[in-house]
C-alpha cells in the first residue's frame, strides 16, 4: 500500500508538472501573440507608422531620452528638472531601450515591456489563485478572465506605466500570501512604491496594517518594512528639492485637491458619491464595460470571509491587505478630474485584485451549492464570463487602433511640423507628449504636466492660464480648438498656420477637436495693468502697490485669500476683453467672483498717510462691502452697479495706516456676488 501511494504521488507530480509546463508554454505564446497583434493593429490603423494610443506615453519617452543622455528628468533641455513623470521608475525601464530604438521606434520598447509584464502578471495571478482556491482549473479560468479582457490589454500596450503597477501589485500580494523570504516581499513593495503616487499609498496601507498587527503580536516584523516606505519617498523628495513641491506636476494638474479653492467636506461628499457610482458602473457591470452584472457580489463573497477571519484573529494579512488595497486604491483615483479618461486607466491596475477574488467568490458559491467543479453548470457559468471578455477584446483592439491613428494624425504630425517650421520658437501647447518628443524644442505646457508651477494656473481655469501667458509670452500656440476657449480673444486672432484633424473621434475619449497652430497676438498682454481712469487727483496721490487678481504669483506675494458665504459654493474665475469706456483702449483682464469676501496684503506704505484702494470690476451688481484693516472695521464700501470694466475707490484715513504693510479684508454685506479684476493702492504725496 505504501509503495502504491508513492507511485500515485509521483504520477500526480508529473501530471502537475506537465500541466504547469503546458500552461507556461500557452502563456508565453499567448503574450507574444497578443503583443504582436496590438503592434500590428497600431501599424495598420496608423498607415505603417508607429504611434501610441494616448499622448502621455510620449512624456515618458521624452524624460527617458533626456535622462539617458545626461539631462536628468529634464523635459525641455536647459530648463532643468521637471516633475512631469508621474511614474519615477518607468522612466528607468525605458532608458536601456533609448540606445536601441530611435525616434518613433522607441514605441517598440513598450510592446516588449507590456508583453513581459503581461506574462509575469498572468503567471503569478495563476499561482495566487491556485494558492487560495487549491483549484488549477479555476486558476486557469482566472488567467483567461484577465488576459482576454480587452480593456486591460489596452492598458498593457498603451505605452504607460499601467503594466508595471499590475505586475508589482500581484508580485507583492503573492509574496504576502505565500510563505517566502522577507526580502522578496520587500523588493516587490519597493518597486511598487516607486511606480505611482497611488501605488505608494498601497505601501503605506501595508505598513499601517503591520503596525496594527504589531500591537497584538510583539514578534511581528515591523521596522524592516520601513524600507519600501522610505524607498517610495525618493521621488517626492527629489521633486521637493528641485521644484519646491513634493507632488509631481501631473498630480497637481489633475487632482481635485489642487483646485485653488475647495471645501473639504463637500469634496469628500461628492467624491464618495462618485466613487460608489463608479464601483456600480464598472466593477458591478452597470455599464457592462469591464465586468458582467453582479460581479462585485462574487468579489465580496470571495474576500470578506477571509477579512473577517483575519480581524477576529487580530492578524490582518493577505485578505485584509487586498481588501484595503482595492477599495482605498480605487478611491484614490476618484478625486482626479481625469478619472474617467483613457479607458479608466488610473483605476485599471486594481482589476487584478478584483479578478483574484471574483474567482474565489465563484468557488465559494460552487462549494456552498455543492456543485461539482467539472459539472456542465460550472462550465456554463465560467463560459459566460469568458464570452463577455471576448467581446471586450475585439472592441478594444479596434479602439486601440483608432486611438493610435488619432495620436499619429494630430499630435505626432503637429510635433513634426513644429520641428520643421518653428524649431527655435517658444510654443504653448496643451498636449505636451508627442508634440515635444518629435519637436524637442522650447515649449510651454498650458496644463502644467511638465512645466513646473503651471499646474496651479491651470486649476484656476482659463483666466489663471491667461495671467501666466502674460508673463511667459509664448510666440506661438499649438492647441486643440475648444480646450481653452481662447478663440474669441485677440490673442487667437492671427491667421492659422497649420491644422491637424482626425476624421472620426474614438469612442473612448483620447483626443478630439482639430489641433491648430498660430502666432500669438501679444498686443493686449498687460493691457489691464494700468488704471483705466485717473484717481491721482492731479498727481496728489501716487501708486504704491497693485494686485493682479488671478495672477497666482502676484496673489502669493500679497497673501491673497478668497472665500464664499454659503457652503457648497465656490468662487469663480472670469476673463473678459472689451474697449474701455474711459480711455477707448481695448483691454483684456482676468478676475474672480465670490459671495463672501477677499483678504490681501498691501505693501510699500507710508504710515499715517491717507490711502486709496481702487477696485476694478466687470458688469458688477450693486454691492456693499465691509472693509477691515488688521481685523478692525474701518468703513463700508458702496460699489454701484456698473457695465463693462469699471473702477471704484475707497478712501482710508492715514490714522488707520500703522505699518508699511497692512492686511485688508473685504466682507460682503449685500446678497449679491461681486467680482474683482485688479486692486491699485494709492497714497497721498508727502
Amino acid at each position: 500500500m505504501h509503495y502504491k501511494n508513492k507511485i500515485n504521488k509521483k504520477i500526480l507530480f508529473f501530471r502537475k508538472n506537465e500541466f504547469s509546463n503546458a500552461f507556461l508554454r500557452f502563456l508565453f505564446i499567448y503574450c507574444l501573440a497578443v503583443s504582436f497583434l496590438f503592434l500590428f493593429t497600431m501599424l495598420i490603423y496608423s498607415n505603417l507608422n508607429f504611434s501610441a494610443p494616448l499622448d502621455d506615453a510620449f512624456i515618458y519617452f521624452q524624460y527617458a531620452r533626456n535622462t539617458a543622455f545626461g539631462n536628468f528628468f529634464e523635459y525641455v533641455k536647459g530648463e532643468g528638472y521637471s516633475s512631469g513623470a508621474t511614474s519615477f521608475i518607468y522612466v528607468f525601464f525605458l532608458i536601456p531601450f533609448i540606445y536601441i530604438f530611435k525616434g518613433q521606434y522607441l514605441i517598440i520598447a513598450t510592446y516588449i515591456i507590456g508583453g513581459v509584464c503581461l506574462f509575469v502578471t498572468s503567471y503569478f495571478l495563476y499561482k495566487l489563485i491556485h494558492h487560495i482556491t487549491n483549484n488549477e482549473k479555476l486558476a486557469f479560468f482566472g488567467v483567461l478572465l484577465f488576459v482576454l479582457n480587452g480593456n486591460i490589454l489596452w492598458g498593457f500596450f498603451s505605452g504607460m506605466e499601467i503594466c508595471l503597477i499590475f505586475t508589482f501589485v500581484i508580485l507583492a500580494l503573492y509574496y504576502i500570501a505565500v510563505p517566502s523570504e522577507t526580502y522578496k516581499k520587500i523588493l516587490a513593495l519597493c518597486f511598487l512604491s516607486l511606480t505611482r503616487p497611488e501605488s505608494y499609498i498601497l505601501v503605506l496601507i501595508f505598513f499601517i496594517v503591520k503596525i496594527f498587527n504589531r500591537i497584538y503580536n510583539k514578534k511581528e516584523k515591523l521596522l524592516v518594512y520601513l524600507i519600501p516606505v522610505f524607498t517610495g519617498l525618493i521621488y517626492f523628495l527629489l521633486n521637493k528639492f528641485f521644484t519646491g513641491d513634493y507632488m509631481p506636476n501631473t498630480m497637481r494638474a489633475k487632482s481635485n485637491f489642487s483646485l485653488f479653492y475647495f471645501d473639504y467636506t463637500e469634496m469628500i461628499k461628492h467624491g464618495w458619491v462618485f466613487y460608489l457610482q463608479f464601483l456600480k458602473d464598472i466593477f458591478n457591470g452597470g455599464k457592462e464595460h469591464y465586468f458582467l452584472h453582479y460581479s462585485l457580489f462574487f468579489f465580496l463573497i470571495g474576500i470578506m470571509p477571509g477579512v473577517i477571519k483575519e480581524i477576529k484573529n487580530k492578524k490582518m494579512e493577505f485578505f485584509s491587505i487586498s481588501f484595503f488595497w482595492f477599495f482605498i486604491g480605487v478611491m484614490a483615483t476618484m478625486f482626479s478630474s481625469f478619472a474617467l479618461v483613457h479607458n479608466f486607466r488610473y483605476t485599471m491596475p486594481f482589476t487584478i485584485i478584483f479578478i483574484l477574488f471574483l474567482v474565489n467568490g465563484l468557488k465559494f458559491v460552487f462549494d456552498t451549492l455543492k456543485i461539482s467543479k467539472y459539472s456542465l453548470l460550472v462550465m456554463a457559468i465560467l463560459s459566460v464570463f469568458i464570452v463577455f471578455n471576448i467581446f471586450t477584446f475585439f472592441a478594444n483592439i479596434i479602439n486601440f487602433g483608432r486611438d493610435c491613428n488619432a495620436i499619429y494624425s494630430q499630435s505626432i504630425q503637429a510635433g513634426k511640423w513644429l520641428r520643421e517650421n518653428l524649431k527655435d520658437k517658444k510654443v504653448a501647447v496643451n498636449d505636451v507628449g508627442a508634440i515635444q518628443y518629435f519637436f524637442n524644442g522650447k515649449i510651454f505646457d498650458l496644463v502644467g504636466l511638465v512645466t513646473n508651477h503651471q499646474a496651479i494656473n491651470f486649476r484656476n481655469g482659463l483666466p489663471g492660464v491667461f495671467e501666466a501667458l502674460e508673463r511667459i509670452k509664448p510666440e506661438y500656440f499649438m492647441v486643440h480648438i475648444g480646450w481653452f476657449n481662447y478663440e474669441p480673444y485677440t490673442i487667437f486672432k492671427k491667421p492659422k498656420l497649420a491644422e491637424f484633424s482626425i476624421k472620426r473621434e474614438p469612442p473612448y475619449y483620447v483626443i478630439g477637436s482639430p489641433e491648430i497652430c498660430f502666432e500669438t497676438d501679444m498686443s493686449l498682454f498687460q493691457s489691464g495693468d494700468e488704471m483705466l481712469k485717473d484717481f491721482t487727483e492731479n498727481g496728489n496721490f501716487i501708486l504704491k502697490d497693485k494686485i493682479d487678481i488671478c495672477d497666482i504669483i502676484d496673489e502669493k506675494e500679497h497673501s491673497y485669500k478668497i472665500w464664499v458665504k454659503w457652503r457648497g459654493e465656490y468662487p469663480g474665475t472670469e476673463l473678459y476683453e472689451e474697449n474701455s469706456k474711459y480711455s477707448g483702449k481695448r483691454i483684456i483682464d482676468a478676475g474672480r467672483i465670490t459671495s463672501g469676501g477677499e483678504q490681501f496684503k498691501i505693501k510699500n506704505l507710508i504710515p499715517g498717510v491717507d490711502t486709496k484702494i481702487i477696485i476694478r470690476t466687470y458688469n458688477n451688481p450693486r454691492n456693499l462691502l465691509d472693509v477691515f484693516i488688521n481685523g478692525q472695521k474701518i468703513g463700508r464700501w458702496l460699489i454701484e452697479e456698473t457695465e463693462g470694466f469699471s473702477e471704484n475707490e475707497f478712501f482710508i484715513k492715514g490714522d488707520y495706516i500703522k505699518k508699511t504693510e497692512e492686511i485688508i479684508k473685504l466682507e460682503v454685506v449685500s446678497k449679491n456676488r461681486y467680482n474683482s479684476f485688479y486692486y491699485f493702492i494709492l497714497q497721498k504725496k508727502t
